[in-house]
């Protein structure tokens, strides 16, 4: 089993302008700056599988059979039928993945305040960090057959 843990943050950023008019005329400037970090995620599989050996072995027996006679000699025929079935298995693997993802959701509110003399503007900036989780198993079973004939 294999799970990689990706964290993300992100800072958040504050911005206050204040701008204090020296003639008639108001002149308000707002700058706000926003960091956002990348999240990587690597995932890797590894899969081992094993081969499938079958080894079948004969070993033939042979005797020798000698028969005198004076009168009428005989012989005998032997016949031997050997029938050999292999068996074969068969492995299956199932992989399954299953990927989770969040949603990061920022929300930014600007409120004004203007008066007389004086104008000042706050921004203020919040994100919320995003995880991800990656959880990757594989089961992979081995299949062994061996037969064997003697004849």
């Amino acid at each position: 089993e294999s799970t990689i843990t990706t964290e993300q943050t992100t800072s958040t950023a504050e911005s206050t302008t204040t701008t204090e008019p020296t003639t008639s005329t108001a002149e308000s400037t707002i700058t706000t700056e926003q960091t956002t970090s990348t999240a990587e995620s690597t995932t890797t599989a590894e899969q081992t599988t094993s081969a499938t050996e079958s080894t079948t072995t004969t070993e033939p027996t042979t005797s020798t059979a000698e028969t005198t006679t004076t009168t009428e000699p005989t012989t005998s025929t032997a016949e031997t039928t050997t029938t050999a079935e292999p068996k074969t298995s068969t492995a299956e693997s199932n992989t399954t993945a299953e990927q989770r993802t969040s949603t990061a959701e920022s929300t930014t509110t600007a409120e004004p305040t203007t008066s007389t003399a004086e104008t000042t503007t706050s921004a203020e900036l919040t994100t919320s960090t995003t995880e991800t989780n990656t959880t990757a198993e594989q089961t992979t079973s081995i299949a062994e057959s061996t037969t064997s004939a003697d004849l």
